[in-house]
């Protein structure tokens, strides 16, 4: 957008010193139109020139932006209100959701399996011997609950055996996890065995 100085209309031109207050001549509506901004001690000033090549009374800027922003915050409200609408429904399909999954994978804890939860509890780690692919069907089941973190350091011990060192957390939240899967998984599904 080129900005030209105006150097016309004397050195008061509109009740305006030249040398303080200088005036452009940018396309400022993208009309392919040019327009008059004025710079002045209490702000700047814009000249729209319409269909006719006549300059309209400049309004204060600040005059124009703030109709700007009325007009933007009018048009958000009808968005910002459907994703809204949006955002609640979907924390409520998330609910529906989690309820629906904590109803599926509510299992009832056996005193024995409450036993060896104890025990697990004064463990502050162990050790778990495994293939490589029951690793990663421990890890994909126990990842989902909040105490597991996986192994920083997985060491390969030859015919697809793999050794990992797991906290205590980690380890309660394997047997909470195994045992879930054990009482609900359907049979012929494959998690049974």
């Amino acid at each position: 957008m080129p900005l030209i100085q105006a150097e016309t209309g004397g050195k008061t031109a509109g009740k305006w010193l030249a040398d303080n207050h200088p005036r452009f001549f940018p396309d400022t509506t993208d009309d392919s139109r040019f327009d008059i901004v004025g710079c002045h001690d209490d702000g700047v000033r814009v000249s729209l020139q319409d269909e006719d090549r006549v300059f309209v009374e400049p309004p204060h800027a600040l005059e124009v932006l703030g109709g700007l922003r009325e007009q933007a915050d009018e048009e958000r409200e009808e968005p910002h209100a459907d994703l809204t609408a949006l955002r609640k429904e979907t924390a409520s399909l998330r609910a529906g959701m989690e309820q629906a999954a904590a109803a599926k994978t509510a299992v009832e804890v056996s005193g024995g399996h409450s036993a060896l939860l104890r025990e697990a509890a004064r463990a502050s780690s162990t050790t778990v011997l495994c293939h490589r692919d029951a690793r990663k069907f421990i890890t994909a089941h126990a990842g989902r609950q909040p105490h597991f973190r996986v192994a920083a350091h997985v060491l390969g011990k030859g015919e697809g055996r793999v050794r990992a060192a797991l906290p205590r957390r980690s380890l309660i939240a394997l047997l909470i996890v195994l045992h879930s899967v054990k009482e609900t998984a359907s049979g012929g599904d494959g998690d049974k065995e």
